[in-house]
């Protein structure tokens, strides 16, 4: 019997990739002000992050990153590095996808090196919940007869 390529449900792996993104955004945000807000005001951005990004995060990892990830599994190459480059590459896409729904322009380099990040840490928490089992183990080659 082969060994699973993850230890835990998928499902946690997404409910941790969905759940970090509203959290960075809000670290994110409270690293980028100058002064520090009023407690309302953090309360009402903090939840307004939550409220907003949240949703949106789950849709994504579940609509592009999960698909992407059962593809990694079918061909016996799920680990870390797929998975977080797949991540980051998601978070471009996605933020390229709703800057333009939004403003209908193009995503500027410094927001789609962030919306990278982004999801290089999403990547980064969905395999802390799933704990891929193949990661960083290299292949070893073989002698020459």
């Amino acid at each position: 019997m082969t060994e699973p390529q993850h230890k835990r449900s998928l499902w946690l792996g997404v409910l941790f990739a969905s759940l970090v993104v509203p959290i960075t955004l809000i670290c994110i945000a409270l690293i980028s002000q100058s002064r520090a807000p009023s407690s309302a005001n953090l309360l009402i951005g903090i939840g307004g992050i939550f409220v907003i990004a949240t949703p949106v995060s789950f849709l994504a990892t579940t609509l592009l990153g999960l698909p992407f990830v059962l593809f990694l599994r079918a061909l016996k190459i799920l680990n870390w590095t797929y998975v977080c480059v797949g991540a980051s590459l998601i978070g471009v896409l996605v933020d390229l996808l709703l800057v333009w729904l939004v403003s209908g322009e193009l995503t500027k380099l410094s927001q789609g090196l962030l919306a990278a990040f982004i999801g290089l840490v999403s990547g980064i928490a969905f395999c802390l919940g799933v704990r891929p089992n193949n990661s960083f183990k290299p292949n070893l080659l073989r002698k020459s007869a």
